[in-house]
C-alpha cells in the first residue's frame, strides 16, 4: 500500500497560567519499536511512483484578496485547503478556487493581533484561530464566517502547533521554553479541553535551555494519521502517539550519531535552535528527530547529522522512509528535494 494522495500546490506571487495544569500523563513504552540502522538502505533516490499513487497540481486562483506570499502550514478538511502564509489564513477549494479569507487583523474583539496557531474542528466543521497574545481563540466557518470567540489561558502566548486529539481534547505544541508553571518549569506539549481550550495536562518537560521562549524546534512536530496523532520531542529519537489521553512511545529510532545527554543540553545555553544545531553538529552528535509526517505505511522522518555530512545546516538533515508493514528503512541521500517536499506538500 503506497501514499495515497499527494497534493501539489502552484501559485503565484502579485507565561503563567490562571490555574495551574496537572502532570499526572503517564507515557506507556512497553509497545515501543526500536527502527535499527541495520534496516536501514542509504540510496541516492527514490522515484515518486514507488511511495505516491496520484499527484494533483492545484493552480491556486489569485488575485488581489488572496495573494500569498510565504505558505507555512496547509491543513484540508472536507474538500477545502486551509493555507497560512506568515500573515493570514486562506481558504482555497479542492480545485484552487478562492472562497474566503479566514478573519481579519485588528484591534476589535472578533479580530485577531496574531495567529499563534490554528486547527481544524471536524466536529463543528469550523476553523479556530488561536491569538495568543490578546489571549483569545476566534472561531470561524470553512467560509470565513465568525462563529464565536473564547478567552484563553496566558500559555497561548508560547504557543507553536495545535491539533484536536478527539472531540473534547486538544494536543498543544509549546515553544522551547516557556513559563508552564510557577516555578518556570518548561513543558513541550500539553491536553487542552477542545471546548474552552483550558490546559489540563503537562507533559515532555523540555530538555533544552534557549536565551529566548519564542523558538520551536521543528516545522512539523504533529502528524496526523487516520484519526490518531504521532508528535517528536527536541532532541530525542522518540516518536510517540496519543489515543484519547493515553500517550504510547511507538517507536525509537537508532541514530547514526549518538544524542548528547541532558547535562549537555543545559549547559549550553544558545542564542536560537539553529545555533543549537551547529554545537550538536560540531560536537559530533545527532538533532534527533526533527520533523514528522505519517501515512498508513510509512513514517517520514528527517533527522540532523555531524558537520561531516554537509557544508551548512540545512544540507545536514537526512531523511528515513520507514515502511510499517516490513519493518524496513530507506534513508536517502541528498536529502534536499525531500526536505522541500516536507515543507510544501499536504499528505492525506
Amino acid at each position: 500500500m503506497r501514499i495515497r494522495v499527494c497534493i501539489g500546490i502552484l501559485f503565484s506571487f502579485i507565561g503563567w497560567q490562571s490555574c495551574t495544569p496537572g502532570q499526572n500523563i503517564k507515557i506507556n513504552s512497553d509497545r515501543s519499536i526500536v527502527i535499527s540502522r541495520g534496516q536501514c538502505n542509504i540510496v541516492e533516490e527514490v522515484h515518486s511512483a514507488a511511495l505516491i499513487d496520484q499527484i494533483k497540481y492545484v493552480p491556486l486562483e489569485t488575485h488581489e484578496k488572496c495573494l500569498l506570499k510565504d505558505i507555512q502550514k496547509i491543513k484540508y478538511q472536507d474538500s477545502t485547503l486551509f493555507i497560512y502564509d506568515g500573515r493570514a489564513i486562506y481558504a482555497f477549494s479542492n480545485e484552487g478556487r478562492f472562497i474566503a479569507q479566514i478573519g481579519e487583523r485588528g484591534r476589535s474583539g472578533n479580530e485577531y493581533n496574531t495567529i499563534s496557531a490554528f486547527f481544524l474542528n471536524r466536529y463543528r466543521k469550523s476553523i479556530i484561530l488561536i491569538d495568543g497574545y490578546t489571549r483569545k481563540a476566534l472561531e470561524y466557518d470553512y467560509s470565513g464566517n465568525f462563529k464565536s470567540k473564547t478567552p484563553i489561558d496566558p500559555i497561548y502566548n508560547y504557543m507553536a502547533d495545535i491539533e484536536m486529539a478527539d472531540s473534547t481534547s486538544l494536543l498543544c505544541n509549546f515553544f522551547i521554553t516557556n513559563p508552564s508553571l510557577e516555578d518556570n518549569t518548561a513543558f513541550q506539549y500539553g491536553l487542552a479541553d477542545a471546548v474552552g481550550y483550558q490546559v489540563k495536562n503537562l507533559f515532555l518537560q523540555s530538555n533544552l535551555s534557549m536565551n529566548t521562549g519564542l523558538l520551536t524546534f521543528s516545522n512539523h512536530p504533529i502528524t496526523r494519521c487516520s484519526h490518531n496523532l504521532s508528535f517528536i520531542q527536541s532532541v530525542s529519537n522518540k516518536i510517540y502517539q496519543i489515543e484519547g489521553e493515553q500517550i504510547t512511545e511507538m517507536y525509537s529510532i537508532e541514530m547514526i550519531d549518538p544524542l548528547p545527554d541532558e547535562r549537555f543540553l543545559q549547559q549550553n545555553n544558545h542564542k536560537n535552535y539553529f545555533e543549537l544545531l551547529q554545537t550538536l553538529f560540531d560536537s559530533g552528535y545527532s538533532s534527533g528527530v526533527t520533523n514528522l509526517f505519517e501515512t498508513p505505511q510509512y513514517l517520514l522522518v528527517t533527522f540532523g547529522k555531524t558537520k561531516d555530512s554537509g557544508i551548512i545546516p540545512f544540507l545536514k538533515f537526512s531523511p528515513y522512509f520507514f515502511d510499517k508493514f516490513s519493518n524496513s528503512t530507506i534513508m536517502v541521500l541528498p536529502p534536499l528535494f525531500f526536505i522541500h517536499m516536507f515543507k510544501s506538500i499536504l499528505l492525506t
